[in-house]
């Protein structure tokens, strides 16, 4: 899944954590915090630094750490970051900012288990911190823990009424787990609130996706309307389209509009297979075949295909074909199966590196790279590769 992350280095309030502290011994360490502030906000690196001594100067080490690591974050300079932060101390008051900077940092660096350890520190403090809940969303979502990533988008989507992103990402989570009841609210929450253009489209899309599944046409119909012209253009918007024509048109009416559809995305499985359909509806069983024999080539984990193709194997009486067909029906259902009993086992075991690749090597044997490539980014951040 492609995803968002959210500006991590805005201004946090490092006077507020600092304040109370530094008030007691001399106003004036506030007031160079203030002006290191401000300097970091026009990026004058230089005041920043020349701020940042004058606070150890006051004997106010920890503060021009602090200090210093917005600084460097604001450049990109993530691991001088983590070098500058290294002087604070678990114990000193100074550490739950210390934690957000450094989780946030690592967060950057994509050394994941490193950055949930110190963003659940920082939360400790204050758990209504919106964008540390963001990025511990993404962390658990990208460690294969998603019930967890749910739990922190709920948080997100609450503390910020406006950002339908959160939102968005929790609808898409039910979806993959085929579990529409939670996603329709979920998309519908997320419609109702700001999302990027592209986003909303996505949103209106995968929406669209759960209503076709529960055979909700005119819901489907919707939501179809409400695209973009872009979306609406696109390969995702062909197939919704298609689907639909296969259900409300007559079949010479349906392969014409997939005709059209397929001369602009050759290459796209569903619509190949949805061709197929067609194909059969009018009793062209041969051609069907054809379409759905090229179809599993492009999609080798779709097991749509090859259980259509062991009916038409049987109804044409190539009943060795549709043995064959039936047992990479059989596979694929098992790899499925194994799949999701995986995913569950990698949310009950958040630190085992080996159960996340076995989903990966499930994943190749389904023609899904994409997402093998991501549960081994997964295990490796688990290992610390």
């Amino acid at each position: 899944m492609k995803r968002n992350r959210w500006p991590i280095f805005a201004v946090c309030g490092l006077l507020l954590a600092v304040g109370w502290y530094v008030r007691s011994r001399t106003h004036r360490p506030v007031e160079l915090l203030h002006e290191g502030e401000n300097a970091i906000a026009s990026k004058q690196w230089n005041r920043v630094e020349g701020y940042a001594i004058r606070l150890e100067e006051a004997g106010e080490r920890e503060a021009a750490a602090l200090l210093r690591a917005r600084m460097l974050g604001e450049q990109e300079r993530f691991e001088a970051m983590l070098q500058v932060l290294s002087v604070i101390q678990p114990d000193s008051p100074f550490f739950p900012n210390a934690a957000k900077l450094a989780g946030s940092a690592l967060f950057a660096l994509d050394r994941q288990p490193e950055a949930e350890l110190f963003l659940a520190r920082a939360l400790e403090d204050d758990p209504e911190q919106v964008d540390v809940q963001r990025m511990l969303a993404v962390i658990t979502y990208d460690l294969g823990r998603l019930s967890e990533s749910v739990e922190h988008l709920q948080v997100v989507a609450k503390l910020d009424p406006q950002d339908g992103k959160a939102s968005r990402m929790a609808a898409l989570i039910y979806k993959d787990l085929d579990q529409p009841q939670l996603a329709e609210p979920a998309y519908l929450e997320a419609l109702g609130r700001n999302l990027p253009d592209a986003m909303r489209d996505d949103a209106r899309i995968e929406l669209a996706q759960v209503y076709l599944k529960q055979q909700k046409y005119d819901a489907v119909a919707k939501w179809i309307k409400e695209l973009s012209p872009a979306a609406s253009q696109s390969v995702r918007g062909a197939i919704l389209e298609a689907e639909l024509a296969i259900v409300n048109s007559p079949p010479e009416e349906a392969a014409t509009k997939l005709d059209a559809w397929m001369k602009q995305f050759p290459k796209s499985p569903d619509l190949m297979r949805l061709r197929a359909k067609v194909h059969r509806n009018q009793g062209q069983n041969e051609l069907a075949i054809a379409m759905l024999e090229a179809t599993a080539k492009l999609d080798p984990g779709d097991h749509r295909v090859p259980y259509e193709l062991v009916q038409l194997y049987e109804v044409t009486g190539q009943k060795e074909k549709a043995v064959q067909a039936k047992k990479r029906v059989d596979a694929i259902q098992a790899d499925l199966t194994l799949m999701t009993d995986l995913s569950r086992e990698a949310m009950e075991k958040p630190r085992d590196a080996t159960v996340r690749r076995k989903i990966a090597d499930v994943c190749h044997r389904l023609g899904k790279t994409e997402l093998a490539e991501r549960w081994i980014k997964a295990a490796n951040d688990i290992e610390g590769r």
